[in-house]
């Protein structure tokens, strides 16, 4: 049996279509364990922000609330409210695309 937070997460991730969320490639089911197959970010904004204790460059900040405000606009426009935005579930590729992820909390 699939956990209704987790079925939630997955009914959620299907209807968002924006660069600002991450992006669910497929999700199905081995031996009663759910797996999601995200595309890859190798990176959340913790590690960044522990990787340079000196302080990120003003300009990488700018870009980086700009991108969480609009995911969270986009996903607001559905009605969706995530409820748990944090360092760890905001992800970030190598040519610093921020993505919000984790559903679990969503509504």
């Amino acid at each position: 049996m699939v956990r209704k937070t987790t079925n939630r997460e997955i009914q959620l991730l299907k209807l968002c279509s924006s660069g600002s969320v991450i992006t669910l490639k497929e999700a199905f089911k081995q031996k009663r364990i759910v797996c999601l197959v995200f595309e890859y970010a190798p990176y959340n904004l913790l590690e960044v922000l522990e990787k340079t204790p000196e302080g990120i460059d003003p300009e990488k900040i700018k870009l980086y609330i700009y991108q969480i405000l609009k995911g969270l606009a986009y996903l607001h426009s559905l009605n969706v409210i995530h409820r748990d935005v944090k360092p760890e579930n905001l992800l970030v590729n190598e040519k610093d695309q921020l993505k919000i992820c984790d559903f679990g909390f969503a509504r």
